[in-house]
C-alpha cells in the first residue's frame, strides 16, 4: 500500500488540483492558501477538508474531473525517479498495489491508472445530479475513517509506505512498516516501533529486502 502526498509525489496532489481550479478561475484565488494552512496541523484536517469541498461547491464534476487529469499530466513530471521501479518490483512480486491518498479521488484515479496500481482510493466529495454539493463523503485520514481498503484487510502480507503520522495506523497494521523520508512525528513513531526509515535513494533497495521475506508470514510492527 503506497500513500501518494510527499512518497511518491514531493508535494499534494490535493493541493496542485486546488491551484489548478484557481488558476482556471473555477474557485477563488485565496482559497488554496487558506487550506493548505490549515493541512498542516492534525487537529485541522476535517475543516480543511470542509473548506476544499465549499470551495467546490456548485462546480460540475466533469469540470474538476478534467481539471485533474490536465493537473496530473504536469504532476507525474514530478514522481520521484524510484516510484516506477518500486511498483514494477512489487507487482512482479504478486504484490496487489494499493494506492490510497488523503487527496482527492479525482486526481487520485489519474495517478492510480497512469502508474498501473490495482486499486486506488482518494478522498470523496459529495455529488448530486453532477454537482458539487459541498460535503465531504469520505478521506482515509479523517477522524473515524476505515483507512484500511477492503482489499488490504486479511490479506497475506501487507506492506506500506508512507511519510507522515497520518500514516501512522497504516503503518501500524502493516506487516512490512517502511517509513519514506518521515516527518518530523512519524521519525519518532518509526523509532519507537522499530520501523525501518528510508529516503529516495535507499528505498528500493529495502523495498526488496522486504518483498524477499514477504513469504515468511505477517508478524505487524515486528522489531528491525
Amino acid at each position: 500500500m503506497l500513500d501518494l502526498d510527499g512518497t511518491l509525489l514531493p508535494r499534494s496532489a490535493g493541493m496542485a488540483l486546488l491551484e489548478g481550479l484557481a488558476d482556471a478561475g473555477l474557485v477563488a484565488g485565496d482559497v488554496p492558501e487558506q487550506v493548505h494552512t490549515l493541512l498542516q496541523s492534525p487537529d485541522t484536517l476535517e475543516p480543511a477538508y470542509l473548506a476544499y469541498a465549499r470551495a467546490i461547491a456548485g462546480l460540475p464534476a466533469v469540470a474538476v474531473s478534467a481539471t485533474a487529469g490536465r493537473v496530473w499530466a504536469a504532476q507525474r513530471r514530478q514522481l520521484f525517479p524510484y516510484v516506477r521501479s518500486a511498483i514494477n518490483l512489487l507487482k512482479s512480486q504478486d504484490f496487489t498495489v494499493v494506492l490510497l491518498s488523503g487527496s482527492p479521488h479525482e486526481v487520485v484515479v489519474h495517478a492510480g491508472v497512469d502508474l498501473g496500481c490495482d486499486v486506488f482510493q482518494g478522498a470523496r466529495f459529495a455529488v448530486r445530479e453532477g454537482v458539487y454539493t459541498g460535503g465531504v463523503e469520505a478521506s482515509p485520514w479523517l477522524p473515524g475513517a476505515k483507512h484500511l481498503p477492503a482489499v488490504s484487510r486479511g490479506r497475506a502480507h501487507l506492506l506500506v509506505l508512507g511519510n507522515s503520522a497520518n500514516d501512522a495506523a497504516l503503518l501500524s497494521a502493516a506487516c512490512s512498516p517502511v517509513a519514506f523520508e518521515p516527518s518530523t512525528e512519524l521519525i519518532l513513531l518509526a523509532a519507537e516501533a522499530g520501523w525501518p526509515v528510508v529516503d529516495r535513494s535507499s528505498v528500493l533497495t529495502v523495498l526488496l529486502r522486504e518483498t524477499e521475506v514477504s513469504h515468511e508470514g505477517c508478524q505487524p510492527c515486528r522489531p528491525r
